[in-house]
């Protein structure tokens, strides 16, 4: 398979360009603690009080966080919370979606290797099901014996 050149590039850009819109940032209330029960029953009531469970207001910029948090939080409602995920410190935390600040364009080339990841997945794709359409098509199947 052969990467993709310019053209394809551009093409993929101006097709799914809302598809490559993101928010700029995203205001959250972020809260950890050492126990995932009790964060949890944070989360299912948020008036619950525990002087374990800390809370922390951010900005989070969307071209500062990582993508899997991004994503995370980009496909959390908006006055809700992200499912409990651990903070790598042997804690859990949660994030409550206070606001997402407006979508912005992205410009080709801040989104170019996105780009060319979703192009040869689905080229990978393309060949591997032709691969296997050959396989059963060719495929010579003699049945030996009746099974009863």
């Amino acid at each position: 398979m052969s990467q993709p050149t310019e053209s394809e590039i551009k093409e993929y850009f101006e097709l799914h360009k809302d598809d490559l819109a993101h928010p700029s940032s995203f205001d959250v209330v972020i809260y950890q603690a050492a126990d995932q029960a009790r964060l949890q029953e944070k989360i299912d009531n948020p008036m619950f009080y525990s002087p374990d469970i800390g809370t922390n207001e951010q900005v989070l910029p969307y071209d500062r966080i990582s993508p899997e948090l991004a994503s995370l939080l980009a496909r959390t409602s908006l006055n809700s919370f992200t499912p409990v995920i651990p903070d790598g410190k042997g804690g859990y935390m949660s994030f409550y979606i206070k606001s997402v600040e407006s979508a912005k364009e992205s410009g080709l080339e801040s989104v170019r290797n996105q780009i060319t990841n979703q192009i040869m997945a689905e080229k990978r794709e393309l060949v591997l099901s032709d691969y296997f359409a050959r396989l059963r098509h060719n495929a010579d199947i003699k049945i030996i014996r009746d099974v009863e």
